[in-house]
């Protein structure tokens, strides 16, 4: 192997010399930001409320506020949260249907699922008997005769 390929073995002054340089260098052009300015200016942008926010915003900054990457503790907090106000709006929402009388959008869909189902099998028996109008029921039975 050539000798101009081959690695200089650094004295112990250029050792030195350079992790001095390159602590320089990081005093220099190293940003210092701390996580609690992060925090910070997470919630200037998302701000404190969350009344403006859809619920990927919401899952997101509570995501990001309370580092839920570093462990799954505060992730099932979240979902528990997210579930408990998920069901206290379908109660309200029921006990609300149940006070004023009126049918929902749900059950009303449901009602025309039905009709339709209804109407959908009628038509099939229709169908069926009119493709089948000329032939013999009689398919069914095999004739026999006494000798």
């Amino acid at each position: 192997i050539n000798a101009e390929y081959m690695g200089k073995e650094k004295t112990e002054e250029e050792v030195e010399a350079d992790i001095q340089d390159y602590s320089e260098f990081l005093k220099k052009h190293k940003k210092v930001t701390a996580p609690i300015e992060d925090m910070e200016l997470l919630k200037e942008f998302w701000g404190e409320g969350e009344q403006n926010l859809d619920n990927n915003e919401k899952f997101l900054r509570f995501y990001l506020l309370s580092q839920g990457w570093k462990g799954k503790g505060n992730m099932k907090k979240y979902m528990k949260d997210v579930a408990e106000k998920k069901e206290k709006a379908e109660k309200a929402a029921a006990a609300a249907a149940k006070a004023s009388k009126t049918e929902t959008v749900d059950e009303v869909e449901k009602k025309i699922d039905v009709e339709d189902e209804a109407r959908d099998s009628e038509m099939d028996d229709y169908e069926a008997k009119f493709n089948f109008r000329f032939e013999d029921g009689t398919g069914k039975f095999i004739p026999s005769h006494s000798r």
